[in-house]
This record gives structure tokens, C-alpha cells and sequence, in this order.
């Protein structure tokens, strides 16, 4: 009976502790969600894959998180922004009227989808206070439908137009909570990639960085820096 009664207890502990486990991550869930809910232009379906696909609070919450780091790791963030050539600092900016593209759902006739894709690196202040870097809905679009008549262009224009409208309500929400630089670069060497910003703000999605020692960290930036300058 002594032994039936260790091995009881012992699920039950374990039971415990998934339940436990299960608690907490329900509770951050709904942490995470009325922030990302309250935050207006945040789009979870940007992680989709497929529709069916289920992302959670958390992991858009935390994906997002602009990285911090010690004094001494950001001043060489601070320091690799002042190498980087003045010509290849990428702006983040709502695309043009005609910057929009086609995806052809029937090459020959039937429904034609136009679309508009904003950039994704931008930090933003969420409801919060925390900043984050992307986020937002980044693609908008309307179908239209494609008959072969003088009318094609006329339904192509109306659905660009709502796309193109649609944008401009996105990017205004966004813009009014950018915070810091808006100019970003992507480094990339060795496998491992960051978005640098202007400002040495740094996206660091792979964790790679607090892995590294302060020589390792220097060595790629240095040959991140140089192949970005070429």
C-alpha cells in the first residue's frame, strides 16, 4: 500500500504542477491579449501561416519586444550605426499610390487580388508603454474581378483605391506611436541576423546576441558592418 501511495502522490504533483503551468500560461495570455488589444494596429494574423494556424498572445508580445542590452554591448550597437554608409539606411515609409502589386489568382480570366505591403521595422510604444518593433498589419488588399471587358480597369481602380485607403488609416495609427529612429539596416553574418536602427536600437529576435562574448559580439559587427558597406 506504501508504494501504491508514493507513486499516487507522485502524479498528483506532477498534475499539480501541470495545472500550475497551465494557470500561469493562461494568465499571461490575457495579460498579453488586453495589451494587444488595446493596442490598435498590432495584426496577430501577420504570424499566420495558415489560417487554421492558433499564435498566441505571448509569443506576439514577446517576438516583437525591442532587445535590451548592457552599456557596454550598446555602445557598440551605438558605435556600428555611426560605420554604417549613409546610403544604406532603409527608411520606413507608406509605399506610393502606384507601389502596389498583383496576385493572379487565374492567369487568363476570373478574380485578381491587388495589394499595397508596408515595411516591417518600425518601433512603436504599445498600450503599455513597452516598444516593440513590427507588429502591425503589414499587406492590404482588395479582389477584384478580371472578365475581359473595358470594365476590368475600372473594378482594378475602385479595389486600389480601398486598398490604398485602408493603408493610410494603418500608417497613421502607427506613425503616431513611432518612437526613436525610423532608419534601420539588417545585419547579417555567419547565419545570425539583427535590425540595427540609427539610433543603436537593436531587434534581436535570435537571442543571439546575449550568447555572444564582447569579442565575438565585435568580430560580427565588424564583418556585418563591412558586407553591408560594400
Amino acid at each position: 500500500m506504501g508504494s501504491l501511495t508514493d507513486k499516487y502522490q507522485q502524479l498528483r504533483k506532477e498534475t499539480e504542477e501541470k495545472q500550475r503551468i497551465e494557470q500561469e500560461m493562461q494568465k499571461q495570455e490575457a495579460y498579453y491579449g488586453n495589451i494587444i488589444n488595446r493596442t490598435k494596429f498590432v495584426c496577430k494574423e501577420h504570424w499566420k501561416t495558415n489560417v487554421y494556424e492558433d499564435i498566441s498572445n505571448a509569443s506576439v508580445y514577446k517576438s516583437t519586444l525591442l532587445s535590451k542590452f548592457d552599456p557596454q554591448r550598446q555602445a557598440l550597437f551605438q558605435e556600428a550605426a555611426k560605420l554604417i554608409r549613409e546610403d544604406k539606411w532603409i527608411s520606413w515609409k507608406m509605399p506610393g499610390k502606384k507601389d502596389t502589386s498583383v496576385i493572379k489568382h487565374c492567369y487568363s480570366l476570373g478574380e485578381h487580388e491587388i495589394y499595397y505591403e508596408l515595411g516591417s521595422y518600425i518601433k512603436t510604444k504599445w498600450a503599455d508603454g513597452s516598444i516593440h518593433v513590427g507588429g502591425h498589419k503589414r499587406y492590404f488588399s482588395r479582389k477584384y474581378e478580371v472578365l475581359g471587358g473595358l470594365m476590368d480597369d475600372i473594378r482594378k481602380m475602385v479595389a486600389q483605391k480601398a486598398a490604398y485607403r485602408e493603408m493610410q488609416e494603418y500608417f497613421r495609427l502607427i506613425s503616431n506611436a513611432a518612437v526613436g529612429a525610423s532608419s534601420y539596416v539588417e545585419l547579417n553574418h555567419s547565419n545570425r541576423s539583427i535590425v540595427l536602427f540609427r539610433d543603436g536600437d537593436v531587434l534581436d529576435r535570435g537571442q543571439y546576441i546575449e550568447k555572444m562574448s564582447i569579442k565575438e559580439l565585435e568580430d560580427f559587427l565588424a564583418e556585418a558592418v563591412n558586407r553591408i558597406n560594400k
